[in-house]
């Protein structure tokens, strides 16, 4: 193989294995967690698992041009292995693109989900039907920009045929980007404003605000990819040129599919939690014969109202709304749940939004004993 420790191999080599473990190990959680916890699976989850194999394909494609000498300068790279690296490149542009587009669409049926204002549903919709339209025209631009296709990796070889010219390329590539980073920061920036403003604690708001940041992220990659298209030199060396176009193209899907799988593992976090949790002094905990559930504490002093109200606050603990003292009682409890929130309208068995959208208010009714106990 023509693959040498010169040039830019090395960091692309690195490059290609470190996205591939990372997007599994974080693909593999969230197919976990959408197919055996939640029980719930969208068309997002589709479009997911399309780019992730997508992807996959693509930087296993992308390592074998490594080997073969992509990265690396010409004079370094053994002749036979040039056209090899070279056919290796192109497929992988095209594997970026579809990858990129599967990403993004899933991002943005993910989104959709929260959204309830009408101008905000029709920018994201709008947005994904702009990169759609950008990312096909891109494709077609990608596979027929030489005459015949396989000049573009023959051309050192001595093959007649013609391509577009370079400027051109690097134009039609910076536009495409540029759209690119327009989506992202779409996707990451609205959402972001809209969750703000929900009635959420503190930690809950973090949560959020810190993987919607991540999203963003992904944008301000392809920002950073621009600018080495910009830089790179039309010359011959074409594979050792493009060789940080090459790695910013791994890194940028691979931080939307890790970001996109770290929204929706909630629920597996909550239920790590409550196996490694123990038991503390507040939630709703059975004590003693009947329905009764109370803060842990002592309950044995008079009893000056038969009924009150309990609520459950931002922290998930129950507290009482009123100043009456407690005593010993029998209750019977009423238990409402009513979503609110983002959206006004939620998904059967959907356990992305919760802690979010569901608001639980429960109600005790106490029936005196001491008159029994009289008799």
């Amino acid at each position: 193989m023509g693959y040498t420790t010169q040039g830019n191999g090395p960091a692309l080599l690195t490059t290609c294995i470190v996205c591939i473990v990372l997007t599994w190990v974080f693909f593999a959680v969230r197919i976990y967690t959408r197919a055996f916890l939640t029980k719930v699976w969208k068309v997002e989850d589709w479009l997911f698992v399309g780019s992730q194999v997508s992807f996959t394909v693509y930087s296993l494609i992308s390592l074998q041009s490594t080997l073969h000498g992509n990265g690396q300068l010409n004079k370094d790279i053994n002749p036979v292995d040039i056209p090899i690296a070279m056919r290796y490149f192109y497929w992988g542009e095209i594997l970026y693109v579809i990858t990129a587009l599967l990403m993004r669409l899933s991002i943005g049926f993910f989104i959709l989900r929260i959204m309830t204002q009408r101008g905000f549903i029709w920018t994201i919709r709008i947005t994904m039907g702009l990169i759609t339209l950008a990312s096909v025209m891109h494709l077609f631009y990608t596979i027929f920009q030489c005459k015949p296709i396989k000049y573009f990796w023959l051309q050192f070889s001595g093959l007649p045929g013609r391509c577009l010219p370079a400027p051109q390329v690097q134009a039609i590539s910076i536009a495409y980007s540029a759209a690119s980073a327009v989506a992202d920061l779409t996707f990451g920036i609205l959402p972001l404003c809209i969750l703000w403003n929900l009635q959420m604690n503190r930690r809950a708001k973090f949560i959020v605000g810190v993987l919607l940041c991540v999203g963003i992220v992904a944008g301000l990659s392809v920002i950073v990819r621009i600018k080495y298209i910009v830089e790179v030199s039309l010359t011959e060396d074409f594979m050792f040129a493009t060789a940080n176009v090459s790695i910013w193209a791994l890194i940028e899907p691979a931080i939307a599919i890790c970001c996109m799988a770290a929204s929706t593992l909630r629920p597996l976090f909550k239920s790590l939690r409550e196996k490694t949790s123990t038991p503390g002094s507040y939630g709703l905990q059975p004590s003693g014969p009947g329905n009764r559930y109370f803060k842990s504490g002592s309950h044995s002093q008079s009893t000056k109202e038969n009924s009150f109200g309990l609520s459950r606050n931002h922290s998930g603990y129950v507290k009482r709304t009123d100043n009456q003292e407690t005593g010993s009682y029998d209750d019977a409890i009423a238990l409402r749940t009513m979503v609110v929130g983002a959206s006004g309208r939620t998904s059967e068995g959907d356990d992305d939004t919760k802690g979010i959208l569901a608001s639980t208010t429960v109600e005790i009714t106490r029936y005196d004993r001491r008159g029994d106990d009289k008799a």
